[in-house]
């Protein structure tokens, strides 16, 4: 249960008409994800400078009074076909305030228009320029929902490519399995207020394009061997539909040797640490993510 319930409604109430996202109309949903975005803007004194990576767009966002000496790269959410780098101002900011990094949040390409895998090729793009600048050491990944997934995806890319990991990476409510199939999608169907399996499946078959997800293992992780990652962090709620594939991927990396902590919120929504403004329990979120994150790159 929330310590703030009202927090708690006026977040679901933010969500509403998100829900359905699979629509002829893709541009307004995209505009209606940033208007909602936008309710939620990085803090005065916040420094954000566009640039290109990789030959991506990118904002550069560092919170007031942080001299960072790390990055992270936050891959944002919308189920592949919304987002921007413009809408997660406020959250990169946030958790460049909480980890005392620079957050460096990439507009990779977004299906139905650029199906799989230019989301993926932009990610590792963009990471690799970053790792060039600071060196993986000093490099996280955070990514939420469809991000959270994108980012999953990128370690096992990497990994099998033999290319330079992050030091850790911190997945929220990530969508790791676009067969929608784990139990929770179904258990949590009349709690979760924001995710559906209609919408996982059909945002999920505009990025893969007819591809299987049981063989597309960088688009839907959930399919893929969780070997050899580097530590993570995955953020999950109870009542999410998402809830249990987070759940399977921490005791995946565990019994593959790997280092995986899980916290779970209960009664918390889809993504709600992008709620840090107001609802408690998104502030004590993004302080786990800033500890986490300043940790491992200190690390370095």
């Amino acid at each position: 249960m929330t310590a703030d319930p009202a927090a708690l409604d006026r977040a679901v109430a933010m969500f509403a008409g998100m829900v359905q996202v699979v629509d002829p109309a893709i541009e307004d949903k995209r505009r209606g994800y940033d208007r909602m975005l936008a309710a939620l803007p990085a803090p005065e004194g916040t420094a954000v400078e566009s640039t290109r990576l990789g030959g991506v767009h990118c904002l550069r966002v560092t919170a007031a009074g942080v001299a960072p000496s790390a990055a992270a790269v936050l891959l944002h959410g919308g189920g592949y076909v919304m987002g921007s780098a413009a809408g997660y101002r406020g959250f990169a900011a946030a958790v460049s305030a909480a980890a005392g990094v620079e957050v460096v949040v990439p507009d990779y390409r977004l299906a139905p228009e650029h199906p799989y895998p230019a989301a993926l090729d932009d990610a590792r793009a963009v990471h690799e320029a970053v790792v060039a600048e600071r060196g993986a050491s000093r490099t996280g990944l955070v990514g939420d929902s469809a991000g959270g997934g994108l980012a999953a995806g990128l370690l096992l890319a990497l990994r099998d490519e033999e290319r330079p990991q992050p030091a850790c990476a911190v997945l929220v409510s990530p969508e790791l399995d676009l067969t929608a199939s784990t139990d929770s999608v179904e258990r949590n169907r009349e709690r979760d207020p924001v995710v559906r399996r209609e919408g996982i499946l059909g945002n999920g078959g505009l990025y893969l394009n007819g591809r299987d997800p049981r063989e597309t293992p960088y688009a839907s992780p959930h399919w893929g061997s969780p070997h050899d990652l580097p530590p993570l962090l995955v953020l999950t709620g109870d009542i999410e539909a998402m809830h249990d594939e987070a759940v399977d991927l921490t005791e995946r990396v565990a019994a593959a040797g790997g280092r995986a902590e899980l916290a779970t919120y209960p009664g918390m929504i889809h993504v709600w640490p992008l709620f840090w403004p107001f609802l408690p329990e998104a502030r004590d979120a993004v302080g786990r993510i800033g500890a986490f994150l300043s940790r491992h790159l200190a690390e370095g």
